[in-house]
C-alpha cells in the first residue's frame, strides 16, 4: 500500500446563475455527460423545488494526467 500515490488531476468548473431561489428548497439534477479514461465531463442543473425552473447551471471537466 505504500507504493500507491494519488493520481494527479486537473479540473475546471463553470457556474452560471439565471435566477434567485428565495426561500424555497433547491433541487440538483446531476449528470455525467461523458466518462472517459483520461477526461470526464459533468453537468448539474439547480432548480427551485416549487416552480421547477432552472436557477443555475454548473459544468465541470476533470482530466486525469
Amino acid at each position: 500500500m505504500a507504493d500507491l500515490l494519488p493520481a494527479p488531476y486537473y479540473s475546471a468548473l463553470s457556474l452560471a446563475f439565471s435566477s434567485y431561489a428565495g426561500r424555497p428548497s433547491v433541487l440538483a439534477d446531476r449528470r455525467v455527460v461523458r466518462l472517459g479514461r483520461t477526461m470526464s465531463f459533468g453537468r448539474v442543473i439547480l432548480s427551485s423545488a416549487t416552480g421547477n425552473e432552472p436557477m443555475a447551471l454548473v459544468s465541470s471537466a476533470v482530466a486525469m494526467l
